[in-house]
Formats: structure tokens, sequence, C-alpha cells
């Protein structure tokens, strides 16, 4: 019996805190599909990280992904470093772990930054 591919959708399910987080086994195939994240070591989160070319840019990509968050209902961790290194992590809290949700915001923020940082 072949795997079944298991594709990102386009919108994030509304969060009861009762959706049980994913294994590797799920997260790793869908972690294929948004480039430039990583797991993490302890499989609960996943992170990008962007050098952006200024403050400005940074504050651009932030300002795009917040409505993103909030029609979504899912948000994610910012940390900047050093005016212009940005990492986003995506987790969910209630789950204690990584869901179909961190994903589809993952692929929402990819498209984000394609738009924000093209040359």
């Amino acid at each position: 019996m072949g795997d079944i591919e298991v594709c990102i959708p386009g919108s994030c399910i509304p969060c009861l805190g009762q959706e049980p987080a994913l294994d590797r086994e799920v997260a790793s195939p869908l972690l294929e599909q948004i480039p430039g994240w990583i797991l993490a070591e302890d499989g609960g989160s996943i992170r990008r990280e962007v050098r952006c070319k200024n403050y400005v840019q940074v504050m651009a990509i932030l300002n795009a992904i917040m409505p993103i968050a909030e029609r979504e209902g899912h948000h994610p961790d910012f940390s900047l470093t050093k005016w212009r290194n940005l990492v986003v992590t995506m987790t969910t809290h209630a789950s204690k772990g990584l869901t179909m949700n961190d994903f589809v915001m993952a692929k929402l923020i990819n498209e984000v930054f394609e738009t924000v940082l093209a040359p």
C-alpha cells in the first residue's frame, strides 16, 4: 500500500483545543510543502527565519501577516533581533504541538514573504 499524500488546505479550521498534535510522520511531508520552514527538535513547532533588507521591510511583513492571522484565528509568534532578523514560529498552544492550522498559516505567511521580499 502506497503513502497517502496530505495537502495543506487553504484556510484554518476553528481551534476547539481538542485537536491532537500531529506526530513527526505526518508533519514531515507537510513541511516539504512549505519551503524555508524547519521542524523544531521536539517536533512541537515549525519556524522560518528571514533576514530582511531593513526594519521597514520587517514591519511590512508583520503588518501583512496580522490581518491574515486575525482572519484565520491562528497567530504566529515573532522574534526580531538586530533590527532585521525575523523569526516566525507556529505552534498550536491548545494542542501542545503542531496541528494542520500551523501548516496553513506557514503556507499563507510564505505568500507574504514572496510578495514583500521580492526584489
